[in-house]
């Protein structure tokens, strides 16, 4: 376990490797198809209790993080969290178990394909392969079963989504919104897959958009020609949702994605007592209990957590980075002014940066505040063809209090 003792300089924390930041290591748990039985969710509660400082935030890959690791508690945090099953069979094995599915995997009554099968062979496929274990801890791979719930606008390095009963698009580099370069059949999927990240690590590049158009020719002979896709919108995944006769699964979020250790050993006891014992994780940096039969109860122990699960609520999409409590980079504290904002009422898709890395989204969000001091934000506005990232500029500077007002009247 001498793999996890230092704390190295690293963009990508790990299981076996912690990356500094400002309030101490950062170690990132890759969970399997984003999914935590409960007592592997207590383990992390009483990982972040005992080894960390308490905070534990969900991911946009559906994974945790758990925040303020000492640098001399690494070996003794890794041995906990892999006795709970969480962790690949070694350091390089564990960087490259980025195998995302959608959260409603098995549990929406209107997907296609079961993708459970496929990931989890992806995922003994990545791990046992070295070779393999050259890739990027970034290098991502989605499968993604027609299911509602579908991190739509989520780039992947290979993503699949499912076109019928026994068929994948596939598609390099993008979102599941971009047009597939061929299929494969769903059944025979593995070594085709293989192949393609063989050729890819012979390019030397690090992620597949780097390749451009290019990345094409890695599934020369790999594929059947593409049909064509159905068109898809973007689904809600707060509240309760129809999952079989008398049968539903529940979404809640903590707030910005932040887990306490007590709400992570609530959500446990919630799964057990009223769900099928499974936690599921969401891009979103929600939570989903499945198999629940009695939702009122359930929504109500939510609430007491501290978890929203109202689509309409101010905290229901509202993105902040660690700030400058968490980051050195951050020129302000990110989380402190988003519930400012909360509190105000404002819902309006906000996105809180502590510079301009935007390392808590992805994507452009409908509004984004870019903090340039203390307590202080440029905001910018969603728009195509902007010149910034970020989208139209509509205000530099601005307190908590003028973001409040200038969104009151947007």
């Amino acid at each position: 376990m001498n793999e996890a003792s230092p704390i190295r300089q690293s963009a990508c924390p790990g299981l076996y490797r912690l990356a500094p930041a400002r309030d101490g290591g950062i170690c990132r748990v890759k969970v399997a198809l984003g999914t935590l039985d409960a007592p592997q969710a207590r383990a992390l509660a009483e990982a972040a209790r005992r080894w960390g400082n308490g905070i534990i935030e969900i991911t946009s890959r559906a994974n945790l993080q758990l925040r303020g690791i000492a640098a001399g508690d690494g070996d003794a945090l890794v041995r906990c969290l892999l006795d709970a099953g969480l962790g690949g069979s070694n350091s390089g094995a564990d960087d490259v178990r980025n195998v995302m599915v959608s959260p409603t995997y098995g549990i929406d009554p209107g997907a296609l394909l079961e993708t459970a099968p496929l990931a989890r062979a992806l995922l003994a496929l990545l791990d046992r392969r070295a070779d393999f274990h050259a890739l990027s801890p970034k290098f991502s791979i989605l499968v993604d079963g027609g299911e509602a719930s579908a991190p739509l606008h989520h780039p992947n390095d290979i993503w699949l989504s499912a076109t019928s009963r026994d068929t994948f698009a596939l598609g390099l580099g993008g979102t599941l919104l971009d047009s597939p370069l061929g299929t494969l059949r769903a059944d025979d999927a593995v070594e085709p897959l293989a192949i393609l990240i063989e050729r890819f690590l012979a390019t030397g590049a690090t992620r597949m958009r780097e390749l451009g158009t290019g990345a094409a020719r890695l599934v020369d002979g790999l594929l059947a020609a593409p049909t064509a896709t159905a068109a898809r919108g973007p689904s809600g995944h707060l509240g309760t949702h129809v999952q079989s006769p008398g049968v539903s699964w529940i979404g809640a979020r903590p707030p910005l994605g932040r887990l306490t250790p007590a709400m992570l050993d609530g959500l446990a006891t919630l799964a057990e007592r009223e769900g099928d014992g499974a936690i599921r994780l969401t891009p979103h940096q929600s939570v989903l209990l499945p198999g629940v039969a009695r939702p009122a109860p359930v929504l109500a122990a939510l609430a007491a957590l501290g978890l929203v699960s109202a689509p309409d609520h101010p905290l229901a999409d509202m993105l902040a980075c660690s700030g400058s409590t968490g980051c050195r980079s951050a020129l302000a504290d990110t989380q402190r002014d988003a519930m400012m904002l909360a509190g105000f009422g404002i819902n309006a898709g906000l996105h809180l940066s502590g510079c301009e890395k935007s390392c808590a989204s992805a994507r452009a969000a409908p509004h984004t505040l870019v903090a340039v001091a203390p307590g202080r934000y440029d905001l910018y506005r969603r728009a195509d063809g902007a010149a910034s990232r970020f989208g139209e500029k509509l205000a530099s500077s601005l307190t908590v209090a003028g973001i409040a007002r200038k969104l009151a009247k947007a």
